[in-house]
């Protein structure tokens, strides 16, 4: 078992290409590759379904891929790209708020319940 996580991957700088789409910036020698060397993103998928999935977020990134598009992808990988180019900031720091913000969330959404459960009024609740 792999034990990466997608903090242990580098991440590819996204902007908007022009259309309003927000796309990983692709990396020439990766393109060249995979346009030249003969084989398609479905022979690649076929030989390597075993790769990690940080590999292929990794890997479709490299090739361009639209933020939202990757397969793989998660809703943190989506929260932090944003975070990285609406704060700036590196990878590690974008991926923490993203992580801050979705348990932020989840707390918010727990209030209530937790505050019924163990009868507690919410407004005590951190």
């Amino acid at each position: 078992m792999d034990k990466r996580d997608s903090l242990s991957q580098p991440v590819q700088p996204a902007a908007d290409d022009g259309n309003g789409v927000l796309r990983f910036k692709e990396n020439s020698i990766v393109r060249y590759l995979l346009d030249a060397g003969g084989l398609d993103l479905n022979d690649i998928a076929i030989a390597k379904s075993d790769a990690p999935k940080e590999d292929w977020q990794q890997f479709h990134q490299l090739i361009g891929y639209s933020v939202s598009g990757i397969p793989s992808a998660d809703d943190i990988l989506h929260q932090a790209v944003e975070e990285m180019i609406n704060n700036g900031g590196d990878w590690r720091d974008a991926k923490i708020a993203a992580l801050q913000k979705r348990l932020d969330a989840i707390k918010l959404h727990m209030r209530d319940a937790v505050s019924e459960v163990f009868e507690i009024h919410p407004d005590v609740l951190p």
